[in-house]
């Protein structure tokens, strides 16, 4: 690609020999780029506008879907165990509703942690980002821990790891 650069400049009718990378995706049955924009802004605690959907300065790494992985506490602590910075989703069946929770701290099935920087928020019925609620942590409280994901009617859980892109500069 970098040749590509300078053979525009050295000579500009020749084309390019590859092409741009396509703008990724969020590997979520739940969430598009739009909320992921949203959750980011949430975690920079930025007020205002988002992040445009290509700006968003974090990788939304997929750890576990429940309906791949299995619903189970035994299945969350073995995907998402010992990770820090993550974002649970879960979509309601009753409602359509999808929340979630960032939570800062690392998981661990045997300590609870407490964190100014975890919060909570929802979506509302379906996929809009128009009225999201979002809920911070006045003081530091406990993180919140899944209980019994299937059995208390959630169609849909995903767990991601969130990691500061890298950014290469030429």
């Amino acid at each position: 690609m970098c040749d590509d650069v300078l053979w525009h400049f050295l000579m500009p009718d020749t084309h390019p020999s590859q092409f741009l990378p396509r703008l990724k995706t969020i590997d979520s049955k739940l969430i598009t780029l739009k909320h992921a924009s949203l959750i980011a802004t949430w975690i920079d605690r930025k007020e205002g506008k988002p992040y445009k959907h290509t700006d968003i300065p974090y990788d939304f790494s997929l750890l576990m879907r429940g309906s791949r992985d299995g619903y189970t506490q035994q299945t969350l602590h073995q995907r998402c165990g010992g990770q820090a910075k993550t974002i649970m989703l879960m979509k309601i069946k009753s409602t359509e509703e999808i929340f979630g929770m960032y939570i800062s701290n690392i998981w661990s099935n045997t300590t609870s942690t407490r964190s100014h920087d975890s919060f909570m928020f929802s979506f509302g019925e379906g996929r809009d980002t128009k009225d999201p609620v979002l809920s911070r942590v006045r003081a530091a409280g406990y993180d919140l821990a899944l209980s019994r994901g299937q059995e208390r009617g959630m169609d849909e859980l995903e767990m991601f790891k969130i990691t500061p892109k890298t950014v290469f500069m030429l």
